[in-house]
């Protein structure tokens, strides 16, 4: 396991257990308030003192409660709610693609599942390019079959079950195939993508009947079914994992990619594998932070965050919101740009873990920062970082028992490749985007890359999910998972900033807070509605080109203190909370 012990923090900081826990940053209550993004106060949280459950949907979480009551392990929740999460959420994940998922027992294990998706043996470095080495338009990396890696997330699933499950398997995937053939009402971010996408759809009559009354797409409130899927589900509950990759299914998954023409094959489902890497883990005074790993380049920028911070002296701590934007922005920079040149699948490249997040890394970085100015982007290094996309979800589980776990799951952008799988449901992912296809061009998420990231037979591209777990003296205080592409990593350092310092122990205000988001390039300083004019107009001062996002990652956290468990959902996008 990668540890990273952090020098003793100093008296003034409140992440040392002997400092006061007072808000660090003063935000007005109206800009934490769910009504930004129309929804109503009540929403998107749950309080109990057995466990409590955080996911992207709503069906996804109270079924996870449902096993929950019935003596389920947190392997048997986080298994139901990932299957249901695949059904509810299916313009983000699915049994097509793939995820992270890191976890803590009760008993102080840890551990952390890769199950991300992989690119079949048949692919290759140039598959993308033309002869003259140029995009190819009849390969495209980001919608149709030669989009498809080879999906992982049923097997991480089952991994996850035979590691602490209690309850039968057939027990844990029912509710999900039941969830699937009554239906559920559309919500307005799915009717909305629906939407965007309908062309695409009504060309497929497997995706026709899914979204589609007639030649009208599914709007709001409309009951969407999944029949198909529900008996694809219901295939895996009796035969385990083996039937999507070696059986019934993966024949049939290998048939529809030869017949439109793509790499997947039946050797690569049989071959996949779920990899068991250690998480990344840094002390903090009292506080432990457990985060992902590459090929997630979230856990590291997330580490060089947190390092760089706990290093400040007293004259860079912030006290206003617009220092603290400021501030975030400069750490992030440099963070990202580092990113950009050796984040990459550890199976295949080194990755400088160690040096990435090492004291002389974040002492570098912090006293390159200058309070007064902004840092232009072209200062720290040239490359160009991925822009935001709406795909991905993720869930949140602790239970009063010391168990917890947060997983990221994904099918990469909304919808994955488009291709749904004829008489299964199944959309599968277009993870094959999330390579660098050749140096200076640019992924679905801006991404262009090093070689560390390029295209190999069986390699894992390289994700932002950013799955992490904070403990105080050995026990989880708080579990956060993200959505939202490059954005998941600033979104889940400020949840954790926000829970620790800016709004000390109010993990409501922490995720409904007003974000900020720079990725070094472009270099632009994305500001969303509830920051003051006053913050915006001194940050323009120091030298930030702000703006504000198209929109933001989603956050799904839960938090224990004392006895009290609470789950919190982003008010801005489908979510749901639970607890008992």
């Amino acid at each position: 396991m990668f540890r990273l012990s952090i020098a003793p923090c100093l008296l003034f900081l409140t992440f040392c257990s002997s400092a006061p826990r007072t808000p660090l940053v003063s935000l007005e209550p109206q800009q934490v308030s769910a009504t930004r993004f129309g929804r109503t106060e009540g929403c998107c949280t749950a309080t109990g003192h057995s466990i409590a459950i955080a996911s992207g949907g709503t069906h996804a979480s109270e079924i996870g409660r449902d096993i929950a009551r019935q003596g389920g392990s947190l392997f048997d929740i986080s298994v139901a709610v990932g299957f249901a999460l695949a059904v509810e959420r299916l313009d983000a994940t699915g049994i097509g693609g793939g995820g992270f998922a890191l976890y803590r027992t009760q008993e102080g294990e840890k551990g952390f599942l890769d199950f991300r998706e992989t690119a079949p043996a048949r692919a290759t470095k140039n598959m993308y390019l033309d002869e003259k080495g140029q995009d190819d338009p009849s390969q495209p990396s980001r919608e149709g079959i030669l989009s498809v890696a080879t999906p992982g997330y049923v097997a991480g699933l089952w991994e996850l079950h035979k590691k602490g499950g209690r309850l039968p398997w057939r027990t844990l995937v029912e509710p999900a195939a039941k969830l699937a053939e009554q239906g559920f009402a559309v919500y307005p971010v799915l009717a909305e993508k629906i939407q965007e996408n309908r062309k695409a759809f009504y060309k497929s009559l497997e995706t026709r009947a899914v979204f589609f009354d007639g030649k009208r797409p599914k709007g709001i409130g409309d009951t969407l079914v999944q029949k198909n899927l529900a008996r694809t589900l219901r295939s895996i509950a009796t035969e385990g994992a083996d039937v999507f990759y070696r059986g019934s299914l993966a024949k049939i998954l290998a048939g529809t990619s030869k017949q439109y023409g793509g790499i997947l094959s039946a050797q690569d489902l049989a071959s996949y594998s779920v990899k068991y890497r250690e998480p990344l883990e840094v002390n903090v005074g009292s506080y432990t932070y457990l985060t992902a790993p590459p090929p997630s380049a979230g856990g590291i920028v997330f580490i060089q965050a947190m390092k760089i911070w706990n290093s400040l002296s007293p004259s860079m701590l912030p006290r206003t919101e617009s220092q603290y934007a400021h501030l975030l922005a400069e750490i992030f920079k440099r963070g990202y740009a580092e990113r950009a040149e050796f984040a990459a699948d550890p199976d295949f490249v080194p990755v400088p873990v160690e040096r990435l997040t090492s004291d002389a890394f974040a002492d570098r970085a912090r006293n390159a920062i200058r309070m007064h100015r902004a840092t232009p982007s072209s200062e720290i290094r040239a490359g160009t970082l991925p822009k935001p996309t709406q795909g991905t979800t993720g869930f949140t589980i602790i239970d009063n028992k010391g168990n917890s776990i947060s997983a990221t799951v994904t099918i990469n952008t909304r919808f994955g490749s488009k291709v749904m799988v004829p008489n299964t449901g199944i959309l599968l992912n277009n993870e094959m985007d999330d390579f660098s296809i050749k140096p200076g061009t640019q992924n679905a998420f801006g991404l262009t890359g090093s070689t560390a990231n390029s295209i190999e037979p069986l390699k894992r591209p390289v994700s932002s999910m950013t799955p992490t777990l904070v403990l105080k003296d050995s026990k989880p205080i708080l579990a956060v998972s993200g959505a939202g592409g490059s954005r998941i990593i600033t979104g889940v350092v400020q949840t954790v900033l926000g829970y620790l310092q800016v709004f000390p122990g109010d993990l409501k205000r922490s995720v409904f807070a007003p974000r900020m988001h720079h990725q070094w390039l472009p270099d632009r300083l994305d500001l969303e509605t509830g920051y003051s004019d006053e913050s915006k107009a001194q940050l323009k001062s120091l030298g930030h080109l702000v703006s504000e996002p198209e929109w933001s990652p989603i956050i799904v956290a839960v938090s224990k203190e004392g006895s009290v468990l609470t789950s919190v959902t982003d008010p801005r996008q489908e979510g749901g909370a639970s607890a008992e």
